[in-house]
């Protein structure tokens, strides 16, 4: 009888203890996502106070890391991080503040699931149709684009992005920059189709054509 229920607890020792394992570290994780999370809220409101604290960008990039946190399921509740990280980002894109933001930020949260691809596309183009002759801010976003993972953002939505951005080059011909970015724009859409990344001659042409065209008014 004794022996019996030895084994009995055994068994349970053997199959509960690396659940209980499991759950325990998970809430770790748990805890340190939103202590995390609440640095960075506070360095972000650190920033909308006083423009060009640097000790604020700093905390925001070693918080972030290596990002692999951000990977955790307990990101779910971490919603409000996203909007307000891509809120600061783009409302002060035109500062250093803004641009870094969404390099050290907005950026490492598109691979995490708190990621909104719609939010994150229209605010592009709402800040390339507000600043058509920005090109800090051009690159700011062209940056963006090339490092985010490619698979977080579909065919459809790249090739949505580039339809508005040849929108914006009919609506303003005039605006080089502005041309200059929907190719840098075109490539990117293209050169997520290509198994190697790479656009081809095709694609360059097409691209070329796509903008000559606009410019023209047709």
């Amino acid at each position: 009888m004794i022996e019996g229920i030895g084994c009995f607890l055994a068994i349970v020792v053997v199959v509960v203890t690396p659940l209980v394992v499991k759950a325990l570290i998970e809430k770790r994780r748990g805890r340190d996502v939103r202590v995390r999370a609440a640095r960075i809220h506070s360095a972000l409101g650190r920033l909308s106070r006083k423009e060009g604290d640097l000790l604020a960008l700093e905390e925001i990039s070693t918080v972030v890391g290596n990002g692999r946190w951000l990977l955790n399921p307990a990101m779910r509740a971490q919603t409000d991080l996203w909007s307000r990280a891509l809120g600061f980002a783009f409302n002060n894109i035109g500062t250093v503040d803004g641009r870094r933001v969404l390099e050290t930020l907005v950026v490492p949260l598109t691979s995490s699931l708190i990621f909104e691809p719609s939010s994150f596309l229209r605010e592009t183009v709402k800040v390339i149709r507000e600043n058509p002759n920005r090109r800090d801010i051009h690159g700011a976003v062209e940056e963006a684009l090339r490092a985010m993972p490619k698979a977080r953002i579909t065919p459809g939505q790249s090739e949505w992005l580039y339809h508005r951005a040849l929108e914006i080059v009919k609506q303003q011909p005039a605006e080089a920059d502005v041309a200059v970015l929907a190719l840098g724009i075109g490539r990117w859409h293209c050169s997520r189709a290509r198994p190697d990344g790479k656009v081809t001659v095709y694609d360059e042409q097409m691209i070329q054509n796509d903008i000559a065209v606009r410019r023209a008014g047709v």
